[in-house]
């Protein structure tokens, strides 16, 4: 899936993030979140943070993802930079240069986009294998009652599969929006 998402060519990577973002914009989860945490791609991810438009994304709240230093590294979200200022993490991928104080935990957050190398009809997410993702979110897997944040995959549609391998631990989404629509789990619905 990576092998493939990476072979795409820019135009097709560009149609695909404006027919996403399209879709996004009709979840009526991002209409009510306050604080919504994106990502910046890499490896051929889709990159809704530009096609969302800022009119789409008007009166939120943006969060990026950061890794916590440290031997054992957690991931945190920072508010969008004003200052123009980001840094590499350790795989290379751009974080905001915000201080640590900033940074918001995954509970805070209302709806978090993540990326994925593929999903299936269950909600299972296959991450790129460090965890990160479903470390920050494991407060979902022992809420009743609240439910904070929403927690949506962004992927092409070729990225379904059937029966994904799943562990104790990891985090289901509530929907996966692809190029083509939108597919939701664990009885969230439209």
């Amino acid at each position: 899936m990576r092998d493939r998402r990476m072979r795409l060519g820019d135009e097709e990577r560009d149609t695909a993030a404006h027919h996403a973002a399209r879709l996004l914009a009709g979840l009526r989860w991002l209409g009510s979140a306050e604080r919504v945490a994106l990502y910046v791609p890499s490896m051929g991810e889709i990159d809704v943070l530009e096609a969302l438009s800022s009119q789409r994304l008007a009166n939120k709240q943006i969060y990026l993802p950061v890794l916590t230093p440290g031997p054992h590294p957690g991931l945190r979200f920072s508010p969008l930079p004003d200052n123009d200022r980001w840094t590499l993490n350790r795989y290379r991928i751009p974080e905001p240069d915000v201080a640590a104080r900033h940074w918001c935990p995954a509970s805070r957050i209302d709806l978090v986009f993540t990326p994925l190398v593929a999903f299936d009809s269950d909600g299972t997410r296959l991450g790129m294998g460090g965890g990160f993702y479903d470390r920050a979110l494991a407060n979902l897997a022992r809420r009743r009652s609240w439910r904070r944040p929403r927690v949506v995959g962004i992927a092409f549609d070729f990225q379904r599969a059937e029966g994904l391998p799943r562990d104790p631990w990891d985090v289901s989404l509530d929907a996966v929006v692809t190029d083509r629509q939108v597919y939701f789990s664990n009885g969230a619905g439209p």
